[in-house]
């Protein structure tokens, strides 16, 4: 339904006669079926008679709008259901990142872990290499220094 259907209804419904409407007969009475205002066996239950020509508008345009009121309501409901599908979707999706996420942390401090191990052999190895003024030892010694300085930031670490 377009807007302008939409608001005509609106229109007819603060219009026309309050609700709740129902069909109400007592054929042993000789009631015959009506439309009635109300509940039945409630003070102001009432026949709508004679029908105004606002609620014989309200009842045709109801009636005309019903198979696009239920198409939008069916496509609506699809789009909920295909939202609820993109929610679980996303809920499993996270799920599984903060898995990764505690796997990946997990591995960081087993990797820190190995770094100090690897860092204090280095370290003892550069000790035991001691100042012996040869070049290839110093060139080493610097280059471990400054690979260890790298692995350190790399791993959140500081370079002291």
């Amino acid at each position: 339904m377009t807007k302008p259907d939409l608001e005509e209804l609106k229109r007819l419904l603060e219009r026309g006669t309050p609700g709740p409407w129902c069909v109400y007969s007592e054929p042993d009475v000789g009631l015959s079926p009506s439309i009635f205002a109300g509940s039945p066996m409630v003070w102001g239950f009432t026949p709508i008679e004679p029908m105004s020509y606002i609620d014989m508008d309200l009842i045709v345009t109801l009636r005309n709008a019903a198979p696009s009121l239920l198409a939008e309501n069916e496509r609506l409901k699809d789009e909920r259901d295909a939202a609820h599908h993109d929610i679980d979707r996303l809920r499993a999706t996270g799920n599984e990142l903060v898995e990764e996420n505690e796997r990946l942390k997990a591995e960081s401090v087993a990797l820190k872990a190995t770094l100090e191990r690897s860092e204090q052999v280095l370290w003892q190895l550069l000790d035991d290499m001691g100042d012996d003024g040869l070049s290839v030892c110093e060139q080493a010694k610097t280059e471990a220094v400054e690979a260890l300085a790298v692995v350190r930031i790399a791993l959140g670490g500081s370079n002291d």
